[in-house]
């Protein structure tokens, strides 16, 4: 079992590390930190840090599939809304 002030420097290099990672890192990097801490981990993680639970099992989920590999893109290219101008047709030149 890992004592509280181990805990609490634990958590403290967590958040100092978190912000430097994308999306999947950070899913893949808590997966592997809760595997570490053991048994109460996951609780542990979701307290502390106020991560959801389902981003933590994704996270599990990759590492367990393999699907660790960083060289794809995370989001689609021209993924979410659509430009205002391209949705209603307008170009530089209508304006």
């Amino acid at each position: 079992m890992i004592r509280m002030n181990e805990t609490q420097n634990i958590v403290e290099n967590i958040k100092a590390f978190l912000p430097c990672l994308n999306e999947r890192q950070k899913r893949i990097y808590l997966a592997l930190e809760v595997r570490n801490l053991g048994r109460d981990g996951k609780f542990l993680l979701e307290s502390r840090l106020g991560i959801s639970h389902n981003t933590i099992n994704k996270g599990v989920k990759e590492l367990l599939s393999g699907a660790v590999s960083s060289g794809e893109r995370l989001r689609k290219e021209e993924a979410g809304r659509r430009k205002y101008m391209k949705k209603h047709g307008f170009t530089s030149r209508s304006l």
